[in-house]
């Protein structure tokens, strides 16, 4: 039974963050038993464990709903995680070797061929974005801190929001990360801490733009 409830949570959990599942969407017991082929005791344990990471709300007797934010939520959590990226990142700029710095580059130009090329794979190009924090966290060596950023970030329904304006949010990410190996590569941890404070705060203002009506 585990294995079918971690299968639904995690397509679940999936949908809800791509925005396949909108705010406020009914998600009713019924339906997604006769969905996934499963008994409701597995779909109740998925729905709980989403409910946990505060995804979902759960109805009495009648389900869960997926959970919306609003302006001041969004707000406070990303002024909160700024906090914890310019730190992680002002670390990473004391510790980089060459060789991490150049780990960082790889990545980006990596990101630079799919915006440049004609399939400008979006899931692919959010992979590589992911991989590039995930990067900076791995060289600032900064457990606790990874941990609250992780707790954060994975909230959040971040692919939904970028793929209302296309591309163009994306390429501006991506110039605002190339500098940032810039004062990543100068050992420069000010400087690095500023730039990832403006990046996140920024991002802030986009998902508040573009999630809340």
């Amino acid at each position: 039974m585990s294995s079918i409830s971690d299968e639904i949570y995690s397509k679940l959990r999936e949908e809800i963050l791509s925005g396949s599942l909108p705010t406020e969407e009914p998600l009713r017991e019924q339906n997604l038993a006769q969905r996934y082929g499963a008994s409701r005791t597995p779909i109740r344990s998925a729905l709980r464990r989403l409910e946990g990471e505060g995804l979902v709300l759960l109805l009495q007797n009648r389900g869960a709903r997926v959970l919306s934010w609003n302006k001041f939520e969004i707000s406070d959590t990303y002024d909160l995680l700024s906090d914890i990226e310019s730190r992680i990142a002002a670390q990473a700029a004391a510790n980089a070797s060459g060789d991490e710095v150049q780990t960082l580059k790889d990545v980006l130009e990596q990101s630079s061929r799919l915006l440049r090329s004609c399939e400008q794979n979006f899931d692919q190009i959010l992979h590589l974005n992911k991989m590039f924090h995930h990067r900076i966290s791995e060289v600032a060596n900064r457990p606790t801190l990874t941990d609250y950023h992780n707790s954060i970030v994975q909230r959040f329904p971040l692919k939904a929001a970028f793929q209302r304006s296309g591309f163009e949010r994306l390429i501006k990410v991506h110039n605002q990360h190339s500098e940032l190996i810039e004062a990543i590569e100068a050992k420069d941890p000010e400087w690095a801490a500023s730039l990832m404070k403006s990046h996140t705060l920024g991002v802030k203002r986009y998902i508040i733009a573009t999630m809340v009506n």
